[in-house]
């Protein structure tokens, strides 16, 4: 689509649920994995990307309360 240039292959992307995302993130990097990109707040809740030692990239996230 026009939402991401046109070098970037197919891809695809999986999100884990956690109860900090920025302690997460910080527990990622001290364990050898990297911050990809830092913690940023959305509509959703708040979110960082990260990826493991091998280099798989991921995200964590911290959804909002939900009201029902």
């Amino acid at each position: 689509s026009d939402d991401m240039p046109a070098e970037i292959p197919a891809h695809w992307g999986v999100y884990f649920a956690v109860d900090d995302v920025d302690a997460t993130a910080k527990q990622v990097v001290d364990l050898g994995g990297s911050l990809l990109k830092e913690a940023f707040d959305m509509q959703a809740g708040r979110m960082a990307v990260v990826s493991d030692p091998q280099g798989a990239a991921f995200s964590i996230m911290t959804p909002n309360e939900v009201d029902e």
